[in-house]
């Protein structure tokens, strides 16, 4: 049974990694995250946390800051409620109306993010299987084209999650596969007679736009180190779809046809829990 876990959790990498092609961006991430859990009674938990994200040349890339709740009524249900503060860093291409030089200047997008899970599991020897529901609502600060992309964005994700617990081995190693679906972008209807950068070339429809937009496949270990302290290593591939619409403020016209293109980000996880 260890074999064919381990056959299909290579197959499974190996399918995910075979998804890459030259073609597409592929960027190499490191994840350094720190939890603290606190038991206030049986089945109720209080927890916080940082993560760290760093891009390929160990640069900050984003943070996230978390603290959240959860309760389970019944051995096999856990019910969780999240908030996130979110720093992602990007860059805005400055054009000098009068030298039409550019620069370019560093600042942070900040996000907040509220999140209500649902996780069921079983257990089977040492065997343990969870499935986890998970909606969540992501509200950012800076402001945007509300024809381009939406302030208040809602999102699934579902998540499969298998791990294996050796007796007298304080190590349980697991492999996930998470789905995430956007539910309210933007959705755009092009004429039959489009044509770029031209008034009334297509329709806005509003929030409408549902879709599945990252598929995430982890390889990770859970070690216990002792009672109460514990450690994360995962390998982590996310493949990310994003849709690229340049609308005017005025939400009258497209500038541009809407582009579909694929991200690929593989990252390398260490994280530290302390439970108590």
């Amino acid at each position: 049974m260890k074999k064919r876990l381990l056959v299909a959790v290579i197959g499974l990498m190996g399918l995910s990694l075979g998804m890459l092609e030259a073609k597409e961006d592929v960027h190499y991430n490191t994840k350094i995250s720190a939890d603290v859990q606190y038991s206030i009674i049986r089945g109720l938990e209080i927890h916080a946390g940082e993560e760290i994200r760093l891009n390929e040349k160990f640069g900050f890339a984003r943070t996230y800051t978390n603290a959240g709740l959860s309760y389970k009524p019944v051995s096999w249900l856990k019910l969780g409620l999240d908030y996130y503060a979110i720093g992602v860093q990007k860059t805005d291409e400055i054009i000098d109306g009068l030298t039409g030089e550019t620069s370019y200047k560093d600042y942070t997008d900040w996000k907040h993010r509220a999140a209500f899970s649902v996780i069921g599991s079983y257990k089977y020897g040492g065997w343990h299987f969870s499935l986890r529901e998970r909606i969540q609502g992501s509200y950012r600060m800076k402001d945007v084209n509300k024809y381009q992309s939406t302030r208040f964005l809602v999102a699934s994700r579902t998540r499969a999650k298998v791990s294996y617990k050796f007796f007298n081995v304080p190590i349980e190693p697991y492999v996930a596969f998470e789905l995430r679906a956007e539910l309210n972008a933007p959705k755009w209807q092009l004429n039959e007679d489009f044509v770029p950068d031209t008034k009334g070339n297509a329709t806005f429809l509003g929030y409408k736009d549902a879709y599945l937009d990252r598929y995430r496949t982890e390889l990770g270990v859970d070690w216990q180190l002792r009672r109460n302290h514990f450690l994360n290593f995962a390998f982590t591939y996310d493949r990310i779809l994003k849709k690229e619409i340049d609308s005017n403020k005025e939400g009258t016209k497209l500038k541009a046809p809407i582009v579909e293109s694929w991200e690929n980000r593989l990252y390398f996880g260490i994280g530290y829990t302390f439970k108590f």
